[in-house]
């Protein structure tokens, strides 16, 4: 065959940069359009076995066509036998269509230039609503879809509302506010041919959590996962500020294996990624209802899994529970109070994430321009609660945070106040059969704080949020060891700080890095 060295994904590449000057950031944002960089495409490609005569190729989110062209150039440049390239493309953006039909037409001229065969077809339908029947309650097909051996895509990134027509089409996989790449991981795990390989690039978000509970359920019914790849920085996967961390996984249909492949890199070293095999048992615990898919990253990882699955506490046998912080700003302004000049009978303490501070509350705060008190009113009865002990934990981190999970002490002694509430930005932790004693909500705070506890909650979310019910999810020490914890806190002399808190329990756990 032909020697031909015209690299396909550059040529791509220049396509998409002038699609991008022609297009907002907003409103490729609003599309939900993150265009793939080369060095992420070519590492997608590379995932593929492209062993066989012919290549039936689906990508259904196709852009620009970088995937597809990645996968073909890599065919250009490893193949020395014929090959038979098939190529449907999904693209009903009307206004990136003549570029994409301009990067397969390269990509057909070169590959037939060596000698292969390829024929393509962009379709501009919308993917979903075109194939959304090969999903049904009985799980059969609804006709007789075309299947294909390699799907790759980088498919759009935008919450839906449970009432969209899309959600309602694909009700059987949706809980809560689903995501529409989901749609795409789902309908084409149904269009994937026995054998045949898919490799994504999408949120981490669909590994955990209630909204994708169902949706894992399915999914890792219809295909195996043989392969994710993490990112260590969650900012430099695009170029246009995704914020979501983004992995790259692989799945197989029919194909049985015992481990699971997992890689991290950054991106500007995507080819030295450092990879080690996992146990598929401990990427999905099989006694797991949740299905959440863990995504240890070393051995230490691994280590921490197998600790935490064997602890056999929950939260509800140890008689605790967690909830969202009742009080949403701007719904209540004309409640909120911002000076000292109140009626104390009908004042609240309103406790903000800005009050944890080294793991306690600080209350109030001094030359604060935030309100710190809730007026109570027959409005806010709803949003008050008793003045007793609690746990609050910090829904959210900042992506520079060492930490995901930080959690304080709130003792119902620092005010004489009968009520307290506290901010949405926060959960709380309250016993549900009586109020923590002083040492309880101690050795709560530092087992949640603890960089053992944070790691694992690492390798099943890669949010910056933290939900009530991931906390909830967790699994805990027994009530005789979070009180011996406790113990050891208030003997300190000293202010707590990560090494003594990884220190206590260390010992308390039998745990050594």
């Amino acid at each position: 065959m032909n020697s031909n060295k015209r690299d396909l994904t550059i040529l791509a590449q220049r396509n998409t940069c002038n699609y991008e000057q022609i297009r907002p950031y907003e409103n490729l944002k609003e599309k939900g359009q993150f265009f793939t960089p080369v060095v992420i495409a070519k590492f997608m490609a590379d995932q593929f076995d492209l062993s066989t005569k012919n290549i039936n190729i689906l990508d259904p989110g196709a852009g620009t066509g970088i995937l597809t062209a990645a996968i073909c150039n890599r065919i250009a440049e490893e193949s020395t036998e014929e090959k038979v390239v098939n190529i449907t493309a999904y693209e009903d953006d009307e206004t990136v269509l003549p570029f994409l039909n301009n990067n397969l037409e390269e990509v057909q001229a070169r590959i037939e230039e060596i000698g292969h065969k390829l024929n393509y077809e962009i379709n501009r339908n919308n993917f979903i609503y075109d194939n959304y029947l090969t999903l049904d309650s009985r799980d059969l097909f609804k006709g007789n879809p075309t299947t294909y051996n390699i799907i790759v895509s980088n498919p759009p990134y935008f919450k839906l509302n449970k009432s969209d027509k899309i959600s309602q089409l694909m009700d059987e996989i949706v809980h809560g506010q689903p995501n529409i790449y989901m749609f795409f991981l789902a309908i084409s795990s149904k269009l994937l041919s026995d054998n045949g390989q898919m490799v994504f690039i999408t949120p981490r978000s669909f590994c955990s959590g209630l909204y994708f509970r169902k949706f894992r359920k399915w999914l890792l019914d219809i295909v195996n996962l043989s392969s994710i790849h993490v990112f260590k920085s969650r900012n430099e996967t695009f170029s246009n500020n995704v914020l979501q961390e983004t992995i790259i996984t692989k799945f197989e249909k029919n194909t049985k294996k015992d481990t699971v492949l997992i890689s991290e890199s950054n991106r500007s070293d995507l080819m030295s990624s450092v990879k080690f095999e996992v146990s598929k048992d401990i990427v999905v615990d099989p006694n797991d209802s949740e299905k959440v898919i863990c995504i240890p990253k070393n051995e230490e990882d691994i280590k921490i899994i197998k600790i935490m699955r064997g602890m056999k506490n929950s939260f509800k046998d140890l008689g605790y529970k967690i909830s969202t912080g009742p009080v949403v700003s701007f719904r209540n302004q004309e409640n909120l109070i911002y000076n000292d000049d109140f009626d104390k009978n009908n004042t609240v303490p309103l406790i903000l994430m800005n009050n944890l501070i080294d793991y306690s509350v600080v209350f109030p705060l001094t030359n604060f321009k935030k309100s710190q008190y809730l007026q109570l009113c027959e409005k806010t009865e709803k949003l008050i609660l008793p003045n007793k002990n609690y746990v609050l934990v910090k829904r959210f981190s900042s992506k520079e945070q060492k930490k995901r999970i930080y959690a304080s002490c709130y003792f119902s002694e620092q005010n004489d106040f009968p009520y307290v509430t506290f901010e949405n930005h926060l959960n709380y932790i309250k016993n549900t059969k009586d109020s923590f004693s002083k040492i309880e909500i101690l050795g709560i705070m530092v087992y949640l704080n603890s960089t053992f506890v944070d790691n694992y909650f690492r390798t099943i979310n890669g949010n910056t949020q933290v939900n009530a019910k991931e906390i909830e999810n967790l699994p805990f020490l027994g009530k005789d060891k979070i009180l011996e914890i406790g113990k050891q806190v208030e003997k300190l002399n000293t202010s707590l700080n990560q090494e003594t808190i990884d220190s206590i329990i260390s010992k308390i756990m039998n745990f050594q890095n």
